[in-house]
């Protein structure tokens, strides 16, 4: 009988020290701001495939970021504002907008996972209709995901525009089990669009 106490002593010590770690590991993901003192956010959504993001996503596209446009401003909303940047596509995927089409990008700032693009930026994009107090333009979206849906392309490769703390795959050998090359993920992204 003592050693089916002990037993059971050990399993519940194991178990409060799982616990206490997944907790540890939690609030990793979920302190509130980096030294930049950008704003920390839980996503709402995690993907983990390239399937899973197209699948969600209304509009893909390359574009090119032609310009910000504004920032806005909600006086209900203190500490932070809206950009809103004009891009042009060079290239659509998925969904509405056709090559050469411009549209609108409206992002959060400071936000650490809504980082904001920058003039000359091409970008893979995985993007949503965008509506809000922030714009009436429904020529507007935003990014699936915030971050998981904005690619930075350089030349032939693609790196996430953001990693968070807790990433532990090297971004430039993988995104997603992919090589992050231009000539490989968009083909597939093709194949994924249209099965």
């Amino acid at each position: 009988m003592k050693r089916f106490s002990l037993l059971i002593f050990l399993v519940v010590i194991f178990l409060l020290a799982f616990l206490s770690s997944c907790a540890s590991k939690s609030s990793l993901i979920n302190y509130t701001t980096f030294e930049d003192q950008s704003i920390k956010v839980k996503l709402s959504k995690i993907y983990y495939s390239w399937g899973d993001i197209t699948e969600d996503s209304q509009i893909i596209v390359i574009a090119k970021v032609d310009k910000l446009v504004h920032n806005v401003d909600l006086p209900d909303i203190e500490d932070l504002y809206f950009p809103i940047s004009e891009l042009t596509v060079i290239e659509s995927l998925k969904g509405e907008l056709e090559t050469g089409a411009i549209f609108q990008l409206a992002q959060v700032a400071p936000i650490a996972e809504d980082p904001i693009v920058q003039e000359g930026q091409t970008l893979l994009l995985f993007l949503k209709h965008f509506t809000g107090p922030q714009t009436n333009d429904p020529n507007t979206y935003t990014c699936m995901g915030m971050y998981q849906g904005h690619y930075i392309i350089e030349g032939k490769h693609i790196t996430p525009s953001y990693l968070p703390p807790y990433n532990t795959v090297d971004t430039s050998l993988e995104i997603w089990g992919v090589e992050p090359r231009t000539d490989i993920i968009v083909p597939m992204l093709y194949l994924l669009c249209n099965p």
